[in-house]
């Protein structure tokens, strides 16, 4: 009886090791795609001209939302510059 045990815990293990590989290679995590939402155009131009006009970053965030957001394109500003 052990040995089916096994042998069935083997065959589940493999089928799932296979989902896992199929999913990578379609570039997904869990079925869900890899990537960061995007924000749309005018929150990120808010966003920018708030920055350049030297408002901080947590007033930016707190005036469009989003600190990890506003975090993200200053960062992205100051590598550009």
């Amino acid at each position: 009886m052990l040995m089916f045990a096994e042998f069935e815990r083997s065959m589940i293990q493999a089928r799932v090791d296979a989902g896992i590989a199929r999913a990578r290679n379609r570039g997904t995590r869990s079925g869900r795609p890899i990537c960061r939402p995007s924000i749309p155009p005018e929150k990120e131009t808010a966003i920018r001209d708030h920055l350049n006009a030297g408002i901080g970053l947590l007033k930016t965030a707190k005036l469009v939302g989003g600190s990890g957001t506003v975090r993200r394109i200053q960062k992205e500003m100051r590598a550009a510059a």
